[in-house]
């Protein structure tokens, strides 16, 4: 009975906190961790069940735990939230945790592989290029009507009239504000580059994925939402049915 089964691990920046429970669900072990350590000290113990709620970083350790042979598993945060008892603290956060993993019907979250990882910091990076670039040529856009130059819409409209009218000495421009442009100009150039870039690595992605290229046999999945998709969804052997699948992506009933 004073054998470790089960550890609550709450993560953080620099100091993680550790609860150790046995068979019986009694608390053995309560430890602090700077993060330097944490791999080191599991690694000197006996395979046991080790939760992680679901946050940044959570995927990573649950990685990282099971290659020294513990079964990771990765909580949602909604129900390690809901066992939480006392004062929220990072120990009773992690008494929770490991509670929560306990319990006989507990839903898992899939651990990511580094691959969908990968794919998925892509995703991301994408869609906050492609936003910042929307944002960016909005506000060109606007100081542009506010010197009583309507730009047409559209990015292609923009990239062709913005550096004709900056060559344009008849234009009411200051040279400050011809410079102020010509940078914002730029900076639109480079988020080009970097949008070509991540679209150059998921063409990449999608090629060497035997998933995504059986998405993309279905009707209306192209290469970023083939990609996408499999990086979310991964093989989906974590859902019971296809009603679990589609509620995972928000497609219910009501």
């Amino acid at each position: 009975m004073n054998q470790i089964t089960t550890i609550g691990l709450d993560t953080s920046k620099n100091v993680f906190h550790v609860v150790a429970l046995n068979r019986a669900g009694k608390v053995l072990l309560r430890k602090q961790l700077r993060r330097s350590k944490v791999l080191a000290y599991f690694a000197q113990l006996p395979r046991v069940r080790v939760g992680i709620e679901t946050c940044g970083g959570s995927h990573y350790w649950a990685r990282e735990l099971e290659k020294l042979g513990h079964q990771a598993c990765v909580l949602p945060s909604g129900d390690v939230k809901a066992l939480l008892r006392g004062q929220k603290n990072d120990y009773n956060d992690a008494l929770a945790i490991a509670e929560c993993l306990g319990r006989p019907q507990q839903r898992l979250v899939r651990i990511k592989s580094e691959t969908d990882h990968d794919g998925q910091a892509l995703h991301r990076l994408r869609r906050g290029y492609i936003g910042e670039r929307t944002a960016l040529t909005n506000r060109m856009r606007g100081l542009l009507t506010e010197y009583g130059q309507v730009m047409p819409r559209g990015l292609a409209a923009l990239r062709r009239r913005l550096p004709e009218w900056l060559e344009d000495g008849d234009m009411p421009f200051s040279a400050l504000l011809r410079g102020l442009l010509y940078q914002a100009l730029q900076h639109l150039y480079a988020l080009d580059e970097q949008i070509h870039y991540c679209d150059q690595q998921l063409q990449l992605q999608v090629r060497d994925d035997a998933r995504c290229q059986r998405l993309m046999q279905l009707p209306g999945f192209g290469p970023v939402v083939a990609s996408h998709w499999s990086v979310r969804m991964g093989d989906c052997r974590q859902f019971r049915r296809g009603r679990d699948a589609a509620a995972a992506c928000g497609l219910v009933p009501r």
